[in-house]
């Protein structure tokens, strides 16, 4: 009797079944790894605009001043995606130097970064 079988068995089948599962399952993983580093760099970058705003925020006072640092104050402010800075301003020669931190979720935990600038007034 001639056996001739082309077809797969069971075991064969189940082992494919597996394989398969554990490329899905690892896709899936790495997935949700990409929407939170996703959502981290939003935060982020939501961040780095809430510092620009402030900066901008400093020089315009300085600016509305006529150059005088009248308008130059240490503050806080609230941004969105629970962003929050909080600046102070000491005197320098010349002008203003403000030191900035910002605070934002990333990852699953707080993140804060310090930035430093100075601003030149009267």
């Amino acid at each position: 009797m001639n056996r001739d079988n082309t077809g797969l068995t069971t075991v064969e089948c189940l082992v494919a079944l597996m394989v398969f599962t554990v490329g899905v399952l690892g896709a899936a993983a790495t997935t949700a790894l990409a929407l939170r580093a996703e959502a981290a760099g939003e935060r982020a970058a939501t961040a780095a605009r809430l510092a620009g705003t402030v900066l901008d925020s400093l020089r315009g006072a300085v600016d509305a001043q006529g150059g005088r640092c009248f308008g130059v104050a240490s503050g806080s402010a609230m941004g969105s995606h629970g962003t929050a800075a909080r600046w102070v301003v000491s005197p320098a020669g010349g002008g203003r130097e403000v030191n900035l931190v910002l605070s934002f979720s990333s990852m699953g935990r707080v993140s804060a970064e310090t930035a430093w600038t100075f601003i030149p007034c009267l």
